[in-house]
């Protein structure tokens, strides 16, 4: 059974793998890599007039045929010493653990008041009076 699944989960990526039009294809692979050219930012997001010859080298080498290891093995080799794997860093570095810190802030105050609430409403509350007789009776004792 785990070999069908595993055989039909291949026959499935291979078969999207060919589906996927070569313009998506290739915009897919410049979002992928990052730029020797522009810091921080990917192939597709550079402005770099070598950037853009880049670019049109990953579309004739999809027309080619070859494989997206193949594209990035190829681009490495012009690049040794760029990380062209790593991540485009942004706005996405700071504010995503921010509004999760933000985010666990809100929902323990919630559950803290909501704690709070639930203690105030299972103290007993005598009425009023009871306290004022029981006073007045603790008085005239003394």
């Amino acid at each position: 059974m785990m070999r069908l699944f595993a055989f039909a989960f291949t026959v499935f990526v291979a078969t999207s793998a060919l589906a996927e039009p070569p313009g998506r294809r290739a915009v897919r692979i410049e979002r992928a890599i990052m730029s020797p050219f522009c810091p921080s930012k990917t192939l597709h997001d550079c402005p770099s007039p070598r950037a853009a010859s880049w670019r049109a080298d990953i579309r004739a080498w999809i027309d080619r045929g070859d494989t997206d290891a193949a594209i990035v093995q190829q681009l490495q080799a012009r690049a040794p010493g760029a990380d062209l794997q790593g991540r485009p860093s942004g706005a996405a570095d700071w504010a995503i653990p921010l509004g999760a810190a933000a985010l666990v802030t809100l929902v323990l105050l919630f559950a803290l008041r909501r704690l709070r609430s639930a203690d105030d409403e299972d103290v007993p509350r005598a009425p009023r009076d009871a306290y004022d007789d029981r006073l007045d009776a603790e008085l005239e004792r003394t």
